[in-house]
């Protein structure tokens, strides 16, 4: 989760506004269950390494880390070669970490996160983790170009428009053409038959 002190600075801007009602502050956005019901310690289908123990000598059985640039999905593949070593990961709701990310609150660096985390998709997508794909329908894909041709009117209109529905469409729309970007036309996914 962000702390106390980001969290106070998020209602005083509108893209922090944005990252309040997306729930985007706290991992718990990607969980499939609200955190309060659920158990202390619940098992999981995934793992993220932001806060994450185990013994070394899993990690060197696993092989570590694919070397895959940027960020985006070493940990996802880590989860599988672990759990093809009969090793389960458990989220345990009492352990808390801070996350300050003063530096990412900003609709411009959301856009690179999800631009940068859709290519890296595409990269693991491309060295044989085809189930890390990003499925976009034939509609999905003139959706994506659309909004990518159109990109700088999205940016200025993210300047420009108040916190409010048409803003928040705006910010979707310009993940939606970063996701796009980063898996079909960023220069690996341009030579890819995907």
């Amino acid at each position: 989760e962000y702390p106390p002190d980001l969290m106070n600075e998020l209602p005083k801007h509108k893209f922090g506004l944005y990252i309040l009602e997306k729930g985007l502050y706290s991992n718990q956005h990607r969980l499939n269950y609200n955190i309060d019901k659920m158990p202390d310690i619940i098992q999981e289908e995934g793992l993220t390494s932001q806060y994450f123990s185990i013994e070394k000598h899993w990690i060197q059985k696993a092989g570590g880390y694919d070397n895959i640039p940027f960020a985006g999905v070493e940990d996802m593949i880590l989860f599988k070669k672990l759990s093809a070593l009969g090793v389960n990961c458990y989220l345990c709701k009492n352990e808390l970490v801070w996350q300050n990310e003063i530096n990412r609150i900003t609709a411009e660096s959301l856009v690179g996160r999800y631009r940068t985390g859709a290519h890296t998709r595409r990269i693991a997508f491309d060295k044989g983790h085809t189930d890390l794909g990003v499925a976009f329908s034939r509609s999905n894909r003139v959706k994506g170009a659309f909004l990518m041709a159109i990109e700088p009117v999205l940016k200025y209109l993210e300047t420009l428009l108040p916190f409010g529905k048409a803003y928040c469409i705006t910010v979707n729309a310009l993940l939606f053409a970063a996701t796009y970007r980063g898996f079909y036309k960023d220069s690996l996914a341009r030579n890819s038959s995907y």
